[in-house]
Protein backbone atom coordinates (compact mmCIF):
# COMPACT_ATOMS: atom_id res chain seq x y z
CA UNK A 1 0.00 0.00 0.00
CA UNK A 2 1.78 2.97 -0.97
CA UNK A 3 -0.52 5.58 -0.37
CA UNK A 4 -0.02 6.27 3.36
CA UNK A 5 -3.89 7.58 3.90
CA UNK A 6 -5.43 4.53 1.98
CA UNK A 7 -3.27 1.76 3.94
CA UNK A 8 -4.14 4.12 7.34
CA UNK A 9 -8.31 3.52 6.52
CA UNK A 10 -7.98 0.49 5.30
CA UNK A 11 -6.58 -0.81 8.89
CA UNK A 12 -8.76 1.19 10.69
CA UNK A 13 -11.81 -0.76 8.79
CA UNK A 14 -10.43 -3.78 9.20
CA UNK A 15 -9.31 -2.97 13.26
CA UNK A 16 -12.67 -0.78 14.24
CA UNK A 17 -15.19 -3.60 12.37
CA UNK A 18 -13.38 -6.11 14.47
CA UNK A 19 -18.98 -5.03 17.26
CA UNK A 20 -32.95 -13.10 23.99
CA UNK A 21 -33.52 -12.77 27.48
CA UNK A 22 -37.09 -12.71 29.20
CA UNK A 23 -36.27 -8.89 29.53
CA UNK A 24 -36.76 -6.43 26.99
CA UNK A 25 -33.10 -5.15 26.26
CA UNK A 26 -32.66 -2.66 23.83
CA UNK A 27 -36.07 -0.76 23.19
CA UNK A 28 -36.52 2.88 23.06
CA UNK A 29 -37.22 4.07 26.47
CA UNK A 30 -37.28 8.10 26.77
CA UNK A 31 -35.51 8.06 23.37
CA UNK A 32 -33.01 5.54 24.15
CA UNK A 33 -32.54 1.95 23.63
CA UNK A 34 -31.44 -0.33 26.96
CA UNK A 35 -28.89 -2.82 26.99
CA UNK A 36 -28.63 -6.39 29.03
CA UNK A 37 -24.77 -5.48 30.63
CA UNK A 38 -24.98 -9.11 32.10
CA UNK A 39 -24.07 -10.38 28.45
CA UNK A 40 -20.75 -8.84 28.69
CA UNK A 41 -19.50 -11.95 30.92
CA UNK A 42 -16.20 -11.55 32.47
CA UNK A 43 -13.94 -13.90 30.13
CA UNK A 44 -11.34 -14.35 26.80
CA UNK A 45 -11.80 -14.83 23.37
CA UNK A 46 -9.81 -15.58 20.63
CA UNK A 47 -10.03 -15.16 17.34
CA UNK A 48 -8.09 -15.30 13.77
CA UNK A 49 -8.62 -12.71 10.92
CA UNK A 50 -8.42 -14.46 7.10
CA UNK A 51 -8.93 -12.90 4.00
CA UNK A 52 -8.75 -14.47 0.85
CA UNK A 53 -8.37 -18.38 2.91
CA UNK A 54 -5.12 -16.99 4.25
CA UNK A 55 -4.53 -15.87 8.21
CA UNK A 56 -3.76 -11.84 8.16
CA UNK A 57 -3.42 -12.05 12.06
CA UNK A 58 -5.01 -12.97 15.30
CA UNK A 59 -7.43 -10.68 18.02
CA UNK A 60 -7.88 -11.59 21.66
CA UNK A 61 -10.58 -9.84 23.23
CA UNK A 62 -10.59 -9.77 27.76
CA UNK A 63 -14.12 -8.60 29.47
CA UNK A 64 -13.51 -7.39 32.96
CA UNK A 65 -15.59 -6.06 35.55
CA UNK A 66 -14.75 -3.73 37.97
CA UNK A 67 -16.01 -1.29 40.22
CA UNK A 68 -14.90 2.42 40.29
CA UNK A 69 -16.23 5.08 42.96
CA UNK A 70 -18.73 2.32 43.79
CA UNK A 71 -20.15 2.66 40.13
CA UNK A 72 -19.83 -1.44 38.13
CA UNK A 73 -17.86 -0.88 35.01
CA UNK A 74 -17.28 -3.19 31.86
CA UNK A 75 -13.50 -3.05 30.74
CA UNK A 76 -12.66 -4.34 27.34
CA UNK A 77 -9.41 -4.83 25.65
CA UNK A 78 -8.69 -5.84 22.55
CA UNK A 79 -5.65 -6.63 21.10
CA UNK A 80 -4.90 -7.37 17.49
CA UNK A 81 -1.62 -8.30 15.86
CA UNK A 82 -0.24 -9.53 12.16
CA UNK A 83 -0.46 -6.97 9.72
CA UNK A 84 -0.55 -4.21 11.76
CA UNK A 85 -0.77 -4.03 15.49
CA UNK A 86 -3.53 -2.49 17.35
CA UNK A 87 -4.61 -2.19 21.39
CA UNK A 88 -7.71 -0.63 22.20
CA UNK A 89 -9.30 -0.92 25.66
CA UNK A 90 -12.92 0.59 26.41
CA UNK A 91 -14.30 1.53 29.69
CA UNK A 92 -18.17 1.48 29.66
CA UNK A 93 -20.94 1.84 32.52
CA UNK A 94 -22.43 -1.70 33.25
CA UNK A 95 -25.65 -0.71 33.35
CA UNK A 96 -28.78 -0.45 30.57
CA UNK A 97 -27.05 2.48 28.98
CA UNK A 98 -23.49 1.28 28.35
CA UNK A 99 -22.91 4.84 28.39
CA UNK A 100 -19.12 5.11 27.51
CA UNK A 101 -16.82 6.22 30.03
CA UNK A 102 -13.30 6.14 27.71
CA UNK A 103 -11.88 4.67 24.99
CA UNK A 104 -7.94 4.50 24.02
CA UNK A 105 -6.73 3.25 20.88
CA UNK A 106 -3.23 3.05 19.17
CA UNK A 107 -2.54 1.06 16.12
CA UNK A 108 1.36 0.57 14.85
CA UNK A 109 2.14 -0.87 10.99
CA UNK A 110 5.89 -0.28 10.50
CA UNK A 111 7.45 3.22 11.61
CA UNK A 112 3.68 4.89 11.30
CA UNK A 113 1.82 5.06 15.04
CA UNK A 114 -1.87 6.51 14.96
CA UNK A 115 -3.65 6.83 18.86
CA UNK A 116 -7.03 7.91 19.41
CA UNK A 117 -7.95 9.06 23.02
CA UNK A 118 -11.85 9.71 23.86
CA UNK A 119 -13.49 10.90 27.24
CA UNK A 120 -17.23 10.72 27.37
CA UNK A 121 -20.03 12.40 29.12
CA UNK A 122 -23.59 11.92 28.45
CA UNK A 123 -23.68 14.69 26.02
CA UNK A 124 -20.15 15.01 25.19
CA UNK A 125 -17.18 13.69 23.73
CA UNK A 126 -13.49 15.31 24.57
CA UNK A 127 -10.21 14.09 23.51
CA UNK A 128 -7.16 14.07 20.68
CA UNK A 129 -6.47 12.31 17.33
CA UNK A 130 -2.69 11.79 17.06
CA UNK A 131 -1.68 11.24 13.42
CA UNK A 132 1.32 11.67 11.37
CA UNK A 133 1.18 14.97 9.15
CA UNK A 134 1.04 12.85 6.06
CA UNK A 135 -2.75 12.01 7.18
CA UNK A 136 -3.88 15.10 8.19
CA UNK A 137 -1.83 14.91 11.63
CA UNK A 138 -3.02 15.72 15.41
CA UNK A 139 -6.40 17.22 16.09
CA UNK A 140 -8.34 17.52 18.85
CA UNK A 141 -11.75 16.50 19.82
CA UNK A 142 -14.49 18.47 21.75
CA UNK A 143 -18.10 17.84 20.54
CA UNK A 144 -21.82 17.52 21.71
CA UNK A 145 -23.35 14.09 21.27
CA UNK A 146 -26.38 12.93 21.43
CA UNK A 147 -27.69 11.31 24.92
CA UNK A 148 -27.33 7.03 23.71
CA UNK A 149 -24.20 7.33 21.92
CA UNK A 150 -22.11 4.55 21.72
CA UNK A 151 -18.22 4.42 21.18
CA UNK A 152 -17.41 3.19 17.63
CA UNK A 153 -14.88 0.57 19.22
CA UNK A 154 -17.97 -0.81 21.29
CA UNK A 155 -20.56 -1.88 18.33
CA UNK A 156 -20.11 -5.27 19.01
CA UNK A 157 -21.04 -5.21 21.91
CA UNK A 158 -23.68 -3.09 22.38
CA UNK A 159 -25.42 -5.30 19.91
CA UNK A 160 -24.11 -8.46 21.74
CA UNK A 161 -25.90 -6.85 24.69
CA UNK A 162 -29.22 -6.22 22.55
CA UNK A 163 -32.60 -7.93 22.05
CA UNK A 164 -31.47 -10.49 18.99
CA UNK A 165 -34.73 -11.61 18.38
CA UNK A 166 -35.29 -12.40 14.60
CA UNK A 167 -36.49 -10.07 12.86
CA UNK A 168 -35.77 -6.76 15.24
CA UNK A 169 -33.96 -3.91 14.33
CA UNK A 170 -31.70 -1.99 15.97
CA UNK A 171 -30.45 1.39 15.71
CA UNK A 172 -28.41 3.83 17.91
CA UNK A 173 -25.94 6.78 17.68
CA UNK A 174 -22.36 5.99 17.68
CA UNK A 175 -19.26 8.74 17.59
CA UNK A 176 -16.35 8.01 14.91
CA UNK A 177 -13.57 10.53 14.80
CA UNK A 178 -12.05 9.55 12.14
CA UNK A 179 -15.40 9.74 10.00
CA UNK A 180 -15.86 13.32 11.72
CA UNK A 181 -18.57 12.60 14.42
CA UNK A 182 -21.62 10.78 14.75
CA UNK A 183 -23.32 8.01 12.97
CA UNK A 184 -25.85 6.18 12.93
CA UNK A 185 -25.65 1.96 13.34
CA UNK A 186 -28.00 0.41 12.24
CA UNK A 187 -28.73 -3.16 12.70
CA UNK A 188 -31.26 -5.95 11.53
CA UNK A 189 -31.75 -9.88 12.74
CA UNK A 190 -31.83 -11.41 9.73
CA UNK A 191 -32.28 -14.91 10.56
CA UNK A 192 -30.46 -18.11 12.34
CA UNK A 193 -27.90 -19.86 10.88
CA UNK A 194 -25.57 -22.49 10.98
CA UNK A 195 -21.87 -21.24 11.19
CA UNK A 196 -18.64 -23.59 11.00
CA UNK A 197 -15.40 -21.87 12.59
CA UNK A 198 -12.12 -23.34 14.13
CA UNK A 199 -13.95 -23.10 17.29
CA UNK A 200 -16.75 -25.45 16.35
CA UNK A 201 -20.14 -25.63 14.59
CA UNK A 202 -22.42 -23.04 16.11
CA UNK A 203 -26.57 -22.08 15.94
CA UNK A 204 -26.08 -18.33 15.66
CA UNK A 205 -28.25 -14.99 15.20
CA UNK A 206 -27.23 -13.45 11.68
CA UNK A 207 -27.21 -9.74 12.62
CA UNK A 208 -26.70 -7.30 9.37
CA UNK A 209 -24.69 -4.29 10.10
CA UNK A 210 -25.08 -0.80 8.55
CA UNK A 211 -22.78 2.20 9.61
CA UNK A 212 -22.62 5.30 7.21
CA UNK A 213 -20.95 3.89 4.11
CA UNK A 214 -19.97 0.55 5.86
CA UNK A 215 -21.76 -2.82 5.76
CA UNK A 216 -20.81 -6.30 7.91
CA UNK A 217 -22.16 -9.18 9.17
CA UNK A 218 -22.09 -10.32 12.46
CA UNK A 219 -23.15 -13.87 14.15
CA UNK A 220 -23.64 -14.43 17.68
CA UNK A 221 -24.11 -17.28 19.72
CA UNK A 222 -27.87 -18.39 19.63
CA UNK A 223 -26.93 -19.26 23.35
CA UNK A 224 -26.50 -16.64 26.03
CA UNK A 225 -24.23 -14.51 26.77
CA UNK A 226 -24.62 -14.48 22.92
CA UNK A 227 -20.68 -14.41 22.02
CA UNK A 228 -19.35 -13.39 18.77
CA UNK A 229 -18.93 -16.24 16.51
CA UNK A 230 -17.95 -15.08 13.38
CA UNK A 231 -17.69 -11.48 11.87
CA UNK A 232 -17.93 -10.84 8.19
CA UNK A 233 -16.11 -7.69 6.05
CA UNK A 234 -17.24 -8.28 2.76
CA UNK A 235 -15.99 -4.89 1.00
CA UNK A 236 -12.48 -5.92 2.77
CA UNK A 237 -13.10 -9.67 2.09
CA UNK A 238 -12.27 -10.08 5.69
CA UNK A 239 -13.55 -12.68 8.09
CA UNK A 240 -13.12 -12.93 11.79
CA UNK A 241 -13.13 -16.29 13.41
CA UNK A 242 -13.52 -17.55 17.04
CA UNK A 243 -11.18 -19.95 17.61
CA UNK A 244 -11.09 -22.47 20.06
CA UNK A 245 -10.54 -21.43 24.02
Amino acid sequence: MSNPRHAFHLIMAIAVLLLSSNLNFAQPRNGLLRFDPDRLQQETLNYRMMAAGKQIGVANVAIRREIQNNLPLVRIVQVIGGAFNQTTELLLRADTTLQPISSYTTITQADQKHTIRLNYKPDRVSGRMELPSALGGDRRIDELIPRGTIDFNAVEFALRASELKVGAVIAFPIYNPQQRGRLTCRATVSRLEEIEVPAGKFRCRRVEVVTGQSKQTYFYDDKLPHRLILQKLPALNVNIELLPQ
